[in-house]
């Protein structure tokens, strides 16, 4: 669990025959400015899919989330149906999880 700024969106694997599907995946980089609970890096990775019909999230370029990721074979995964959700309107979900902890590395 972690707060960052998304710095980057890449879709992965882009289908060569021009058909998308609510599965593809995306890979979404983030800024770190602060960890609750997994890895405290200044830079940390996850996927999601493109379509909430498929329960992918849908983060916006430059803006700040209150990120709830999973693993799944080794890799951080985000939902639809986790708490992520946009800082500003994370202000309830902070208040019980505390400052947390910058990231060190």
């Amino acid at each position: 669990m972690f707060a960052g700024r998304v710095v980057a969106m890449t879709e992965e694997n882009p289908r060569r025959d021009g058909m998308m599907s609510s599965m593809d995946p995306f890979r979404i980089e983030f800024a770190v400015s602060r960890s609750w609970k997994g890895p405290r890096r200044k830079a940390l990775a996850a996927r999601t899919v493109r379509d909430g019909a498929s329960c992918g999230y849908r983060f916006e370029p430059g803006k700040e989330y209150l990120v709830f990721a999973y693993t799944d074979g080794g890799e951080l995964w985000v939902g639809l149906c986790s708490r992520t959700k946009p800082l500003a309107d994370a202000k309830e979900d902070l208040a019980a999880l505390g400052r947390g902890k910058p990231p060190r590395r």
